[in-house]
């Protein structure tokens, strides 16, 4: 307990139940939180709103989750997930923040969203990419694919088709549909690959086959103009 509560002193947490916050006071005494089971502790402490902007946040929340145990890591993302869906970016950008500087894939993606869109922080393309590549390294298909569309747009990183191509492919591999689209659309525009309406229409076929809809589109469109494929 002394390390989870290391930084989280009784007095931060008076001060904050002070200002008339709605905080249930997890301390029958005051002077000896340490007669508490830790989960109690640590999910009182995880949920409270020490700050407006997201960064300042993020400090905060690192500071009362100093030494935080890394098998409980599914806690953070619960508060922060919840954070989301209820549309409160800046205290989502905090929790997410301390999971993904934690190594934990799905926040360190979710902060690159979060960057990227403006969301709780301010807007920062770099920011954005590198946490994307963070996860990426790690496999996570989704920020593969969206790594991959910053290289493709040249937003955080230097625009490069081939290196868009590289981490479409990676996730594509994991059958991300998105990423297959993107890379029939790479081969229909020749932008990092060989142009081939062929290999367009068959990458647009797969991931239509796997419900996307602006797959079915496009390949609904290269069956009306008979592009890649006979016409129909």
């Amino acid at each position: 307990l002394p390390r989870i509560l290391k930084g989280a002193t009784t007095d931060i947490l008076q001060q904050y139940i002070s200002k008339g916050e709605e905080y249930n006071n997890p301390f029958k005494d005051n002077n000896n939180p340490q007669i508490y089971e830790q989960d109690i502790i640590v999910s009182h402490c995880v949920k409270i709103k020490l700050a407006k902007n997201g960064e300042e946040a993020a400090n905060k929340v690192a500071d009362l989750m100093m030494g935080f145990p890394m098998d409980d890591i599914e806690l953070i993302m619960e508060f922060a997930n919840d954070a989301e869906n209820k549309k409160q970016h800046k205290e989502a950008f905090g929790y997410y923040k301390l999971a993904a500087e934690q190594g934990n894939a799905d926040a360190q993606y979710k902060l690159g969203l979060l960057y990227s869109n403006g969301q709780g922080v301010e807007q920062d393309y770099v920011e954005g990419a590198m946490w994307y590549r963070k996860a990426a390294e790690q496999g996570y298909a989704y920020a593969q694919n969206n790594l991959g569309v910053c290289y493709y747009n040249g937003e955080g990183v230097e625009q490069s088709y081939d290196e868009a191509v590289i981490w479409f492919r990676k996730s594509a591999e994991q059958r991300n549909n998105t990423a297959i689209l993107n890379i029939a659309r790479c081969y229909e525009r020749g932008k990092g690959v060989a142009q081939s309406q062929e290999e367009a229409a068959k990458c647009y076929h797969k991931a239509a086959e796997m419900g996307n809809a602006n797959a079915q589109y496009n390949l609904a469109l290269c069956y009306k103009k008979g592009i890649g494929v006979p016409q129909s």
